[in-house]
């Protein structure tokens, strides 16, 4: 069939690729899989799929210095505001995406021990700690009140794989041919990104039977992961004191309750 000479017939959308990627079907290509391939990211992240999970310490996070009690700490991708100085030094894991939960001890001291994710904003306080004991997520950054003295921070969190480019992670290798970390995904990816390459053409209502294939596929993905761990038998963690009656007794048993 005669391809018109005109482009009058192209979506908004497909000319507007044209225009960004002119004579450069490659290129191209890696722009839809990298969109395509952060959907099923954000997708896979959002039901709690664990290769999107990640854990990191930050070390040695300096005291806030500055008199004022109500001046913050934040700590960025950037580098760490000790409520006086910015240093770039330290910083947020570059894979993270959003916080999930945070502990924290006095450098190198201790067991972590968990802080307060202040999601009404964080709480006034009359003097400095040698703790932060709360956190809050605000402008790209983890803000806390400001410690005392110097603390390391455990930090569980959303984290996104990267985009595939040339030569990273593998030297000297294509975009194309890098890995991507996800068992069992290509069918998935396959729908997200006929998905990226339909919308453009014939707008998104058309395109929706992909994004739902795309999404079944994720579903699959995550129920392999949620079988097994129906697979663990889970204890709920007894609220009662050391020793009295329903209170695990160190022995695999509980301790017995009165009649």
């Amino acid at each position: 069939m005669p391809i018109p000479a005109s482009n009058s017939h192209r979506s908004a959308g497909e000319r507007f690729w044209r225009r960004q990627t002119p004579g450069n079907p490659v290129l191209r290509t890696q722009i839809i899989f990298n969109s395509a391939y952060r959907k099923f990211q954000k997708y896979l992240a959002n039901l709690g799929y664990r290769l999107l999970n990640g854990k990191a310490i930050v070390a040695s996070l300096p005291a806030n210095t500055n008199a004022d009690p109500g001046a913050e700490s934040w700590l960025s991708w950037n580098g760490f505001f000790n409520g006086t100085t910015f240093t770039s030094t330290p910083i947020l894991p570059t894979d993270l995406h959003a916080p999930i939960i945070i502990r924290e001890r006095v450098t190198g001291n201790n067991a972590f021990v968990p802080m307060v994710n202040a999601i009404n904003g964080l709480l006034n306080v009359a003097t400095r700690a040698v703790l932060n004991r709360q956190w809050e997520w605000r402008n790209g950054a983890v803000y806390f009140q400001g410690a005392s003295g110097s603390t390391d921070l455990q930090i569980q969190y959303v984290k996104y794989w990267p985009d595939l480019i040339a030569n990273s992670p593998i030297l000297a290798t294509p975009w194309y041919y890098q890995l991507v970390p996800f068992p069992g995904a290509l069918s998935c990816l396959a729908w997200y990104i006929a998905y990226e390459v339909l919308v453009p053409r014939i707008g998104e209502a058309s395109a929706a039977g992909c994004l739902a294939n795309a999404q079944d596929e994720a579903d699959k993905l995550f129920n392999d992961q949620a079988r097994a761990d129906q697979r663990t038998k889970q204890i709920r963690e007894s609220l009662a004191r050391p020793g009295s009656p329903g209170f695990p007794d160190g022995t695999g048993g509980v301790q017995p309750m009165k009649q």
